[in-house]
């Protein structure tokens, strides 16, 4: 759980979302900057964008997604991946 696997970083990002939810009483909105602020605090977490790590968190756990750590959109100034389009010959 401490460690800097990416599965003891899903741990520990799911238990930060929960307890900020416990404490805002499911309140999505107040949770969001209150994970924010966890992470912040979090070294294993500084070299990402915690904006966009806690909004992607939220996004896998409402969908039952699986997080991806090498997303290069989590990286500051990081841009999203290019999207397949249907019919564009691949």
């Amino acid at each position: 759980m401490y460690g800097d696997t990416d599965s003891d970083k899903n741990q520990v990002l799911r238990q930060m979302m929960q307890e900020a939810l416990a404490k805002t009483n499911a309140n999505r909105v107040a949770a969001r900057d209150v994970v924010i602020g966890m992470t912040k605090l979090d070294r294993r977490f500084d070299h990402l964008d915690h904006e966009r790590l806690v909004d992607k968190a939220f996004e896998c756990s409402q969908y039952g997604r699986k997080f991806d750590w090498s997303d290069p959109e989590l990286r500051p100034g990081g841009q999203p991946r290019p999207q397949l389009r249907r019919g564009s010959g691949w």
